[in-house]
């Protein structure tokens, strides 16, 4: 019966081909939707992928909001994923790019940091599990 629940709306939205459901109907401009499970006491999450966003969007001072929830998920099936201006972004290294490029935002002074970076980021996002 979860399973029901969990996986078949995702299902139907892709054998209908359709587009992402906008949660956040009444969203504000360049303000941050952040859709994610929910923590603990301690941590805003349980999933380290919803933290590395959530990391993401403090260290750069972006207004963000957070929607937890268990069982929405974004276009691709999973969480996190983010609306900003009305448009949905889903994955977490595509959130973090999408966001340094709408924002602007220069994580690095040289190449050589921003491949020091690129490899620190690979190796935990490819490795935490």
């Amino acid at each position: 019966l979860l399973c029901i629940r969990y996986f078949l709306p995702f299902f139907l939205r892709k054998l209908q081909g359709k587009k992402s459901i906008l949660h956040e109907k009444k969203w504000k401009k360049d303000t941050v939707y952040l859709y994610q499970l929910p923590g603990t006491a301690k941590m805003s999450s349980i999933s380290p992928f919803c933290i590395k966003v959530e990391a993401f969007l403090r260290l750069h001072k972006i207004d963000f909001e957070r929607r937890y929830s268990v069982w929405t998920r974004g276009s691709n099936g999973k969480v996190p994923f983010i609306e900003l201006n009305g448009e949905e972004i889903a994955d977490s290294a595509l959130i973090t790019t999408r966001l340094a490029d709408h924002f602007k935002i220069q994580e690095y002074d040289n190449l050589s940091d921003a491949n020091i970076g690129h490899m620190i980021a690979s190796t935990v996002d490819q490795r935490t599990f």
